[in-house]
């Protein structure tokens, strides 16, 4: 698709060394030889049921000039993608399948699964979240995190890879949890900086990458181990994902920080912020998810983003940045939401809307490249069999629905993170079985 519309304040968002600004156009363009990706990579336990957020985001294996590279972005209390590895919950235990290059799947190995294959040793299994090359869940109250620890983003001292689950013996009574990365692409090489969050004891923590102060301890130092975030002492909720990390207060409020020069922490600035900063304008949010520089908070049953726009996931009909919440028009009143990839898909009376990038067909035999307004997935499109949507993960590659007929899912499955029991691509629903 044609370069979006500029920022509204594209100065502010020439700050970065990775960008530069065209004074006649004010359009922000990128070096040749060096492209940051916004994309995000974020997991929050809370995702596919009612009222809660799912928010991930795969990476493909083919980097197409058209579109950025995927990043991993996301958190479900069920379901979750990211970088084409995919977990969920089922009967309390934790499957996972797809890329495993980095023991992503946890069971030992680093050999990719086309099929759900149980992670061994966790039990009672409340949430997962899967992030850039790294997992992780709350099982028992405890938090376990495997895979790749290239920033220190397992919390467990080191950056040793871990292929099956490491338990976090700093956090207890662990009850939301969140991973998330942000990604430089320089002369095709990938360099992820991945960030961990979760809520304990009370309190809310996060480790790993720190660029641009995403961990939200006043700093931009990386930390290997939990650090506490200032501010609010009663965050129940945390999503982290490119570089921002936002949280969900017990009153309903949202604060976010860290990397905001796509205007993703909604406070009216392009201006980076190291500690928690509120988001007005909400009312009494009730889930969030933040993706890409662009973030959905769900308030009294409405929907409303701001930030990155590119391929117009704000889904204000438009592809401009937005620096403060909008309203999402459109939709009946929303229950579930998951952002990633630059593509944003809502359950709205029980029905699956999307939009953004539809490079990949996120929307079925709809060859538009991107969209600005919420589509309807209808009956027709989803193979008129799986009934009411109760909930959605998606990366814009890769979609997965939740039905009372079970799981289901479309999409690229280069590495096998459709979980179908093959590497072929789909582009309409197949049930993922157990």
């Amino acid at each position: 698709p044609p370069a979006p519309d500029a920022p509204t304040d594209a100065h502010a968002v020439a700050t970065s060394g990775t960008h530069s600004t065209d004074p006649a156009s004010g359009a922000i363009t990128e070096p040749a030889h060096r492209r940051r990706s916004t994309r995000t990579v974020g997991m929050i336990a809370g995702g596919i049921v009612l009222l809660l957020v799912v928010a991930l985001v795969s990476v493909g294996t083919t980097l197409a000039l058209t579109r950025e590279p995927a990043l991993v972005q996301t958190t479900t209390s069920s379901l979750a993608i990211a970088n084409a590895t995919t977990c969920t919950v089922h009967d309390g235990a934790v499957w996972c399948w797809g890329d495993n290059a980095h023991g992503e799947v946890g069971d030992g190995t680093t050999e990719n699964r086309n099929a759900p294959t149980r992670v061994p040793g966790l039990a009672d299994v409340t949430s997962i979240a899967v992030g850039w090359t790294s997992v992780c869940a709350i099982a028992g109250g405890s938090l376990y995190c495997w895979g790749g620890n290239e920033n220190g983003q397992i919390g467990d001292g080191t950056t040793d890879d871990r292929t099956t689950p490491t338990k976090i013996e700093a956090l207890h009574r662990v009850t939301s949890v969140s991973t998330g990365t942000d990604i430089d692409l320089v002369d095709g090489e990938i360099t992820p900086r991945s960030t961990t969050c979760a809520v304990a004891d009370g309190g809310a923590y996060c480790w790993g990458a720190n660029t641009y102060g995403q961990i939200g301890d006043g700093t931009t130092e990386n930390r290997l181990v939990p650090a506490r975030v200032h501010g609010p002492a009663d965050f129940t909720v945390l999503d982290t994902g490119s570089a921002i990390t936002c949280g969900l207060t017990a009153p309903g409020d949202v604060y976010c920080w860290g990397y905001n020069r796509s205007g993703g922490i909604g406070d009216t600035t392009f201006t980076d912020r190291h500690t928690p900063t509120h988001v007005p304008g909400l009312g009494r949010a009730a889930a969030l998810t933040t993706a890409v520089g662009t973030t959905c908070v769900i308030s009294d049953s409405a929907l409303y983003c701001w930030g990155n726009n590119r391929y117009g996931q704000v889904g204000d009909a438009t592809r401009r940045y937005a620096r403060t919440p909008l309203r999402v028009d459109g939709l009946p009143p929303v229950t579930a939401v998951s952002t990633n990839t630059q593509a944003i898909c809502a359950v709205a009376d029980q029905r699956l809307f999307c939009w953004g990038n539809n490079l990949d067909s996120m929307v079925p035999d709809d060859r538009r490249g991107y969209l600005t307004a919420p589509v309807e997935v209808g009956p027709d499109d989803l193979g008129g069999r799986l009934g009411p949507v109760t909930g959605v993960v998606t990366d814009s590659s890769t979609t997965f629905v939740r039905t009372d007929a079970g799981l289901f899912a479309w999409g690229l499955n280069r590495k096998g993170q459709l979980g179908i029991g093959t590497d072929d691509s789909t582009f309409h629903p197949v049930e993922v079985r157990f």
